[in-house]
């Protein structure tokens, strides 16, 4: 006998696709969850961190402000009696800890260890802080991630000035010399007035020859000019700015390779 053909309905495909999808979002919901969770875990991570890591730079950024009061009462029992009544940022490492259990992050932080080192011999504030943090979901036999903050930075104890050459001497802009009194000849401005016809005749008392000003020499070419004692240019304008001598008091050290005048005693 010859075998029949049976012909599937279209709800019997129906129901087959409709088992397929359920198989596949049963396969699917397992990871999707795991990344979602994954995420949230990521997010709380970065924000605790950032939480105690706030709490250790405001905590820290007091210690370096307060730093010269622990230098003075270190080793003297009366100074901390008395400068811890007019300080009151001075903390200890349970204060520390207290202000991380206060925090919103603690909720999430577990085995919390803190530390402050601003004492001894050390220029530096050194503090830092240690927890776990476990995943949203216990895995057991995984005790989370460890992370660590730490605060470090130079102490303040006040500014002590470098020691600098008390010799101080006086110059003037663009001179190869230095002067070692305010009233040396050669710090008096004298003008006087010459013919430019004849300005090749003169010379400063240095024995340097006269060349255009900058700013105003280059507009002569006849008539008078300006000229100083000490200066090597000449000048058309009695109000240029390279006329008006500016003298600056300065460290000797920082002469550099200007010598003496030779009108200074």
């Amino acid at each position: 006998m010859a075998g029949k053909d049976v012909a599937v309905t279209p709800c019997e495909n129906m129901k087959e696709q409709n088992g397929s999808a359920t198989v596949e979002a049963l396969l699917v919901m397992p990871i999707a969850f795991s990344l979602a969770m994954c995420l949230i875990w990521l997010i709380r991570i970065f924000g605790i961190h950032s939480e105690i890591g706030a709490i250790l730079n405001d905590v820290g950024a007091s210690y370096v402000e307060n730093s010269y009061v622990y230098d003075a009462i270190e080793g003297d029992e009366d100074a901390g009696l008395a400068l811890s009544d007019i300080c009151e940022d001075i903390i200890t490492e349970g204060d520390l800890m207290m202000r991380i259990k206060n925090s919103y992050a603690y909720t999430f932080m577990e085995d919390v260890f803190c530390g402050i080192n601003i004492m001894g011999g050390s220029d530096c504030v050194d503090m830092w802080a240690e927890y776990q943090i476990q995943p949203p979901v216990r895995i057991p036999g995984y005790k989370g991630i460890r992370l660590h903050n730490r605060f470090y930075s130079k102490k303040f104890t006040g500014y002590t000035p470098p020691e600098t050459d008390t010799e101080m001497v006086y110059v003037t802009k663009g001179s190869k010399v230095y002067h070692t009194s305010l009233g040396c000849t050669a710090l008096k401005t004298t003008i006087e007035e010459v013919s430019f016809d004849k300005l090749d005749e003169y010379r400063s008392n240095d024995g340097a020859r006269y060349y255009a000003c900058e700013k105003c020499g280059k507009k002569a070419n006849h008539g008078t000019v300006l000229i100083t004692p000490y200066g090597n240019r000449y000048h058309t304008l009695r109000d240029c700015p390279e006329l008006k001598l500016n003298v600056f008091k300065i460290p000797k050290s920082e002469i550099g390779g200007k010598r003496k005048c030779f009108y200074c005693e």
